[in-house]
């Protein structure tokens, strides 16, 4: 692989499978149950918004190791059209539906479309847990994974975690990248904006002709394609969408 070419992986569900809610809930007649408070409280903050936003009651069925979101009065699969509604909502539209702007990124933390459907995949504190660092590899993405040269992997994981990560990252053979093992900082800036930003500075650092972007999330791997392309128009920009590992 090119000397000037960079490997950019996201780790949870691309380099490798996480756990995903449903092995930490149940559902119960399309709706979820579970003892913990703080999700309960969280799923009801969902669908509310969604209430009042789209007049839409929203429901929850378990496929496989995913809890996929329904239209409550149809049973079908949420269509994903409903998280660009959300992502272009403006804070006025929030206002006039009762909803403080800041469900806004609520929403889009707690649910994301995979292979064309919406799902509920996390809650708040769940990628702060030491035991959802996936074990599990995608063997297809490790193949390229250990063969490309110049690599990072490029996490929305909180940089406390680095200790857990490494370790587990060390225990099953994929080991630290050249190009480092990059964790969420905090702050202010949104997760996709930190991934932006650090791909960015990588290439004016490195001065890369090629980018190879490797992630789970359309959405995030649309924008960085955007946002690296009008700050770098000669770069050769690569998107690789990764699917539900089944």
């Amino acid at each position: 692989m090119e000397n000037n070419t960079l490997y950019v992986f996201d780790m949870d569900g691309t380099l490798l499978k996480v756990p995903g809610v449903a092995d930490f809930v149940d559902i119960e007649n399309n709706d979820i149950k579970t003892d913990d408070e703080n999700i309960k409280g969280y799923v009801e903050k969902i669908k509310g918004a969604f209430s009042s936003l789209f007049f839409k009651e929203i429901c929850f069925k378990k496929v496989g190791e995913f809890i996929v979101i329904l239209d409550c009065r149809s049973k079908k699969a949420l269509e994903p059209k409903y998280l660009n509604l959300i992502q272009e909502a403006s804070p006025e539209q929030f206002k006039q539906a009762g909803l403080k702007n800041s469900i806004k990124k609520d929403l889009l933390r707690a649910i994301v479309e995979k292979d064309g459907v919406v799902i509920f995949e996390s809650f708040p504190g769940f990628y702060d847990k030491k035991e959802t660092i996936g074990g599990e590899i995608n063997k297809d993405i490790i193949s390229v994974y250990k063969l490309a040269k110049n690599k990072m992997i490029l996490t929305g994981r909180k940089e406390e975690m680095r200790q857990d990560i490494e370790k587990k990252l060390v225990d099953i053979g994929i080991g630290i990248p050249s190009f480092g093992l990059h964790l969420f900082p905090g702050g202010s800036k949104s997760i996709v904006d930190y991934k932006i930003g650090t791909i960015l500075d990588s290439i004016t650092e490195n001065n890369w002709s090629e980018v190879h972007f490797f992630e789970d999330r359309k959405d995030w791997l649309d924008k960085t394609a955007v946002e690296v392309i009008e700050k770098f128009p000669e770069i050769k920009f690569h998107k690789h969408l990764i699917k539900i590992m089944n």
